[in-house]
């Protein structure tokens, strides 16, 4: 691969560019932003959230800005770090993970963050759904979540939620937590 400052990273949209079998999100860092979020202890499990300053665009003669529109600060999205790849300790690369662009740096703090396979603060606690598969309708809806806010509100809730600030909450109505 040839090497360019320019790439696509992170790479957390699936749909993005063709895949191959096994793809998971990952990003990559090197120089002094690696060594930064090293001193940081940055680990498995901790997560990164990629955040971005947007503006409403305009199909005119070419794209252009919407002078209209605000300025909107996103939050685009997220990657719980699953695995650490440090590219000094010459682990073999999965087939799937061989085009990231960090492979074509050579620089002993290059590092490669793989995403969980899926999202958890806490082992203990049940997947409740996943928005790439349902919609969030559906999932809100689910049995396991209707469950979920009836034991909120009872003196048995999941382990989980044991500690959560929801705990301070009384819930008036159970059938206002329902999506339409």
């Amino acid at each position: 691969m040839r090497y360019t400052p320019c790439h696509l990273d992170p790479d957390i949209f699936e749909k993005a560019l063709p895949r191959k079998v096994g793809w998971r999100a990952c990003f990559g860092q090197l120089g002094a932003a690696q060594c930064h979020l090293s001193n940081m202890g940055v680990g498995v499990g901790d997560i990164f959230l990629y955040f971005g300053w947007f503006r409403k665009t305009l199909m005119a003669k070419k794209i252009v800005f919407d002078r209209t529109a605000q300025d909107q600060h996103i939050i685009f999205g997220y990657l719980q770090v699953g695995e650490i790849i440090h590219q000094q300790d010459n682990v073999e690369i999965p087939d799937w993970m061989s085009s990231h662009p960090h492979f074509a740096y050579d620089d002993p703090t290059n590092t490669i963050y793989v995403a969980r396979e899926k999202l958890s603060w806490n082992e203990n606690c049940p997947t409740m759904g996943n928005i790439y598969e349902q919609p969030i309708e559906k999932i809100w809806n689910n049995g396991m979540y209707q469950d979920m806010r009836k034991r909120l509100d009872s003196d048995s809730p999941y382990e989980c939620c044991k500690h959560c600030a929801m705990q301070s909450f009384k819930v008036i109505d159970a059938k206002s937590f329902i999506l339409c």
